[in-house]
């Protein structure tokens, strides 16, 4: 079972988009990193009864949009911008507190892209289309996996 929370410090205060989930700009320059706790979102798509590479591809397309939304708190002459996808993973049930317990945090994916080509059309990537493909430009590296 997934919840979602995210436990991770940031230096900047989480940003609520219209992805699901929030996300945290850790660090804003050079090689910038946005951390998307995907938790809320990925329970939405598995709600929807999605295969595993339609999941998949949902977060790629929502992970660009997060990165679209973030940008502003990036540093202008950053060479890249990455978007980690993290989500919550259950440990489950306590039986003293009678709640679930966190299990760990799970780095599902890594998604990089150039900052000049992020910045160069902001409104596209805050709306991509779900069957738009992925520019060839962006590196999409997956690290983890999707919940069972």
């Amino acid at each position: 079972m997934i919840i979602g929370v995210l436990l991770c410090g940031g230096v900047v205060a989480p940003v609520r988009s219209a992805v699901l989930g929030n996300s945290v700009v850790a660090k804003p320059g050079g090689d910038a990193l946005i951390v998307w706790d995907a938790s809320t979102e990925l329970i939405r798509l598995e709600n929807a009864k999605l295969s595993s590479d339609r999941i998949s591809a949902s977060l790629e397309h929502d992970a660009l949009s997060v990165a679209a939304k973030n940008l502003s708190a990036i540093e202008k002459n950053s060479r890249s911008v990455s978007v980690r996808i993290v989500y919550v993973v259950s440990g489950g049930m306590s039986e003293k507190y009678h709640a679930e317990t966190f299990g760990h945090t799970e780095h599902y994916a890594l998604l990089t892209l150039p900052y000049r080509n992020a910045a160069a059309n902001l409104d596209h990537w805050k709306s991509l289309a779900p069957a738009a493909p992925i520019p060839h430009w962006v590196r999409v590296k997956i690290t983890g996996s999707l919940p069972p």
